[in-house]
Formats: C-alpha cells, structure tokens, sequence
C-alpha cells in the first residue's frame, strides 16, 4: 500500500512542471504577460556572491514559469511589505 501511493505521488511531481508549463503557454497565447519574482534575503554575503544567486533564481524562473519579466528584491527578508521594500530602496 505504501509503496503504491509514493509511486502515486512521484508520478504527480514528474507530471507536475509539464502540464503547469502547457497552462502558461496557454495565457501566452491569449497575450497574458507572466511576471516572476526573485528575492534575496538580507545575510552578509557579498555582492559577487549575491548577484550570482540571484541570476540562478531568474534563470530557474525563465526556464520552469515561462516568465517574460522578473523583479527582483536583492535585499529583502520575507516578512518585510512590498511597500517597506521599495521605500528602501528608494531611500
């Protein structure tokens, strides 16, 4: 029984990435533009390091969500408001 229902779920992960990109490429044909987002949290490393991560994360979100534009919070904690984000940026 056990091993029935972990064959049941591996299959749905496997299945999982082509049917959710088969649903963006439907909004894209109604010209529904996909937006990712990428965030980094604040920590100490540095800035080399921090780009790089980031780049990985857009290339993930290009490749898996089909994105056609991403925003990106470098320095961002998951609990800060959007709102809080860009006012520091901006500051």
């Amino acid at each position: 029984m056990l091993i029935r229902f972990s064959d049941d779920i591996a299959k749905k992960v496997l299945d999982y990435l082509p049917h959710y990109q088969l649903f963006i490429q439907r909004l894209k044909k109604e010209r529904i533009n996909i937006v990712g987002y990428a965030r980094k949290s604040r920590t100490n490393e540095n800035d080399e390091s921090r780009i790089r991560l980031l780049q990985q994360m857009a290339s993930r979100l290009k490749e898996s969500s089909l994105v056609d534009k991403i925003f990106v919070s470098p320095r961002a904690n998951a609990n800060e408001l959007m709102v809080e984000r860009k006012k520091k940026k901006n500051e």
